[in-house]
């Protein structure tokens, strides 16, 4: 998330509420919802929404899903290219038993038509670029990710309909005058 427009986001709020004290806490999808039960945190972004209804659930930022290729790869040379024609390819996955925004990319895969051919599966997205680098497959990322920019990889956007990639805000309902201050921060940083 941090690859993204979150720590503009954070570094903004900081200035105008230097009083409230922001702890970045990085944990696994499951762990914030658990945790933000348990009260040690006050907001979660994820990918995707929750299945937990106790929490609310809205949309901090849309983002899109591209590839990440070897730039030797075939479709290098591609500007944009559809989710199908990947159906022959080796994929490299964040893990599925964790990641339910992976579990979401291969049914976009099965839905497009193929059951992804999922070589290797790793716990971080720049895991996945190290991968792609060496050639051992290509991967479904969040556009955000091209930040992480590595000699050898291409990125190219998908077809339209294409996979989103959508950052969701998990919260309480009894939330702090903090939290409602930061939410108010995030949907104006966002219209802008």
């Amino acid at each position: 998330m941090l690859l993204g427009p979150l720590a503009g986001l954070i570094a903004r709020f900081q200035a105008g509420m230097p009083h409230v004290l922001v702890r970045i806490q990085e944990m696994p999808p499951l762990e914030q919802e658990l945790a933000l039960h348990a009260r040690k945190i006050d907001i979660s972004f994820l990918r995707g929404p929750t299945g937990d209804p106790s929490l609310v659930t809205e949309l901090a930022w849309p983002e899109k899903v591209g590839l990440a290729l070897p730039q030797s790869h075939p479709l290098a040379g591609n500007g944009e290219i559809a989710l199908a024609d990947l159906r022959d390819e080796k994929f490299v996955f964040l893990r599925l038993k964790d990641s339910r925004f992976a579990r979401y990319l291969r049914d976009c895969c099965v839905e497009a038509g193929f059951a992804p051919n999922i070589s290797q599966q790793v716990v971080e997205s720049h895991s996945l670029l190290s991968l792609v680098a060496a050639g051992l497959g290509i991967a479904l990322v969040p556009e955000a990710v091209r930040e992480l920019a590595r000699p050898g990889i291409i990125y190219r956007r998908l077809v339209e309909p294409a996979p989103v990639a959508d950052v969701m805000m998990l919260y309480r309902d009894d939330r702090s005058a903090a939290v409602d201050r930061f939410l108010i921060e995030t949907r104006d940083y966002f219209r802008q």
